[in-house]
């Protein structure tokens, strides 16, 4: 059962897109003139709510008690999903459930449809404030102040073995904590260092391998 539910959980987070253009430096805004509550209503109006009927009474206990494991699974892979998304959204998420006023209640309905800030059907454009104006085009996989052009030095100056790493569709990219010893001096200069989704996920995917 464990096997499973990792098998399927992985496939999920490999699954999510990683961007392949490199990040530009991000412009940010703490004064957007965010929607108010009417608006936000408005905003949100706009998706059509889709209920999905699933007739479960053919399953065996097996596939039952399977069929709660994966929902469990899918649970985290949600939030998953919110870290590599940009790496103040699952700060912001968590902010924005404390907040119990109706616009506070609206603003995590609108964020939890868009999974950010962002609002997709607008250009992606920021319906919160003090969060960046546009979306960051390397999402949580790189560096926000890293621009293509230092990635780019970066990787060809590394072995290849590393270049495919750094290239690869399952890793982000990080800038090297001050004083790691990163194992090159490339790395060491660059401060920048590949990390696989095994090791950056690592907790995440270990409380869906438990279940």
């Amino acid at each position: 059962m464990k096997f499973l539910v990792l098998v399927v959980a992985s496939m999920v987070v490999f699954g999510l897109a990683n961007i392949s253009a490199r990040a530009q430096k991000t412009r940010t805004s703490k004064n957007i003139s965010a929607p108010g509550l009417v608006q936000l209503q408005q905003m949100t109006a706009r998706f059509a709510p889709t209920p999905l009927r699933v007739d479960t009474s053919k399953l065996s206990a097996a596939d039952h008690q399977a069929l709660v494991k994966l929902i469990e699974a899918g649970r985290i892979m949600n939030h998953v999903f919110l870290m590599q998304y940009w790496s103040g959204d699952s700060a912001l998420y968590a902010r924005l459930q404390r907040d119990a006023s109706p616009l506070g209640k609206a603003r995590l309905r609108y964020f939890w449809i868009n999974k950010g800030p962002w609002s997709v059907l607008d250009d992606f454009k920021a319906f919160l404030p003090g969060v960046p104006a546009e979306k960051p085009k390397g999402a949580n996989f790189y560096p926000e102040d890293m621009t293509r052009q230092e990635f780019e030095a970066w990787v060809a100056s590394v072995p290849k073995e590393e270049q495919e790493l750094a290239t690869g569709f399952f890793t982000v990219i990080r800038r090297a904590v001050a004083g790691q010893n990163s194992g090159s001096a490339a790395k060491a200069k660059s401060e920048l260092v590949a990390i696989p989704y095994g090791e950056e996920y690592q907790d995440e995917l270990t409380q869906v391998a438990n279940r």
